[in-house]
């Protein structure tokens, strides 16, 4: 897996990459996510779950969340993939984070996106 990386890398296929899976994934439907309901629960707007394979919220009015339940089977692991919650969407990532009981929450995100100190430090004070 290493090997394919550096080969990616080095020789700049991650385009490439991005286009074949963004091609693949015709095939699945996100209709939920674009549901108006929906459309303010939703950091970008090109980014959404599938309706496959999306979390669903248990104790809520709405089960939508901008998360995704990936199974790596070689790691014989599942993980959510998610968006950095908004304002709007902290408690209801909060409540998805324990009602799937996980046990920890990794967040990669930028420092300043858009011209803008991201705000996420917030959401873990509350």
């Amino acid at each position: 897996m290493e090997q394919e990386f550096e080969d990616i890398d080095s020789f700049g296929k991650w385009q490439n990459l991005y286009n074949d899976i963004r091609n693949q994934a015709i095939e699945y439907p996100y209709k939920i996510a674009k549901l108006p309901v929906n459309r303010n629960l939703n950091r970008y707007r090109d980014v959404s779950p599938y309706d496959h394979s999306r979390v669903k919220l248990e104790n809520s009015d709405n089960d939508y969340i901008n998360a995704s339940l990936v199974a790596v089977k070689q790691a014989e692991r599942a993980y959510i993939l998610t968006q950095g919650p908004l304002r709007n969407t902290c408690g209801h990532f909060w409540l998805m984070i324990w009602e799937q009981c996980s046990k920890a929450v990794i967040m990669l995100n930028r420092v300043i996106e858009k011209g803008s100190v991201s705000n996420t430090s917030a959401y873990w004070d509350q």
